[in-house]
Formats: structure tokens, sequence, C-alpha cells
């Protein structure tokens, strides 16, 4: 049974109906599930850091293991946060990126991004440098913040118009909250 087949069974809309068979194939489906990759950058960071910044090697690395709970809390919270302000600097910016040099490239860049984002992270544990930390952090933030502005527009215009939505908005949404 073909793709398209199956898409008929579940989806009913004047598009499915209209599209020839040969635009539902495996290969969107591939782009689908690797583009959405960028949303998972976000879910898999927040689940990740949470149990990274409990970890006593990381407070005796980064010298706030005999801090008061405050400050162990302000700095969780500052290093957590980090992330945030350079997600929310990317989606200032990542529109123009998105038109100069387009969908694709501007996916790979952010995903290039985020890795020198999480080296310098993982290079902050070996010195305990919660500078180097922060730094880190903002960098994978403008990473994840491109990613996720870039994957929904993306996949919206590389998928059939009748599982477009689904496609988006499922896929997208679910590998964000990994």
């Amino acid at each position: 049974m073909s793709l398209a087949k199956v898409l008929r069974s579940i989806v009913r809309n004047d598009a499915m109906r209209s599209d020839p068979d040969a635009i539902y194939n495996g290969r969107t489906l591939a782009l689908v599930c690797c583009a959405c990759f960028g949303g998972m950058l976000f879910g898999w960071d927040t689940g990740a850091i949470g149990g990274v910044l409990n970890m006593d090697q990381t407070r005796e690395k980064f010298g706030y293991a005999h801090r008061s709970k405050t400050d162990k809390a302000n700095l969780d919270q500052n290093i957590v946060s980090t992330l945030q302000a350079g997600c929310f600097a990317a989606c200032l910016v990542t529109s123009w990126f998105a038109d100069k040099f387009g969908r694709r490239l501007s996916l790979i860049g952010a995903g290039l991004i985020t890795t020198v984002g999480v080296i310098l992270q993982a290079a902050s544990g070996a010195k305990g440098t919660l500078a180097v930390m922060y730094v880190g952090r903002f960098i994978a933030g403008l990473g994840v913040g491109a990613a996720s502005t870039l994957t929904p527009l993306y996949v919206s215009e590389c998928v059939p118009r009748a599982i477009r939505g689904g496609l988006t908005g499922k896929v997208f949404h679910s590998a964000h909250f990994v």
C-alpha cells in the first residue's frame, strides 16, 4: 500500500483528493523528521540542564556546592535563563537570515551554532568557569532559537498542502517537547 493511499484514508480534504500520489512519499516524511530535530533542541536542553545542574560534581566544579540555597537557586536560574536570552535574540534576526541565505542553509547554520555553544558549555566544566558556561549557553540559545523559528517555516514550505498543517504542528511540537 502506498503512502498516498494511507494518507487518503486518514486525511480528507480537497487538496488530498486532487494532488498527485507522487508528492506523498518517504522523502517528504524523511525531510520532516530530519528538520524537526530543530524543535527537539529546545526540549532536549530543557530536559538535560536541570539534571546537570543538580549533579554534585557540577556544583563542586563551579564552586557553589557550599553556598546557601538562595545562591544556588540564583546561579541555576541564571545558567538556565541564559539559553532563553539567546533564543530571544535569535528570534529577532532569524527571518533576515532565512530570507538572505534560505531556510535549509539557515537551519544548518543554527545546528552549527548550537554545536559551538554546547562545546563551550562542556569546556566550561573542565575548568569550572561560569563565564564560559554563560557564553556557551547564550550561543547555544542563538542556535536553538533560530532552529525553533526556522523549523516550522521550512517544513511548511516543503510538504504538500494537504498534510502541511498536520506535519508542521504535530511533528514539530512532538519533537519540541521530547
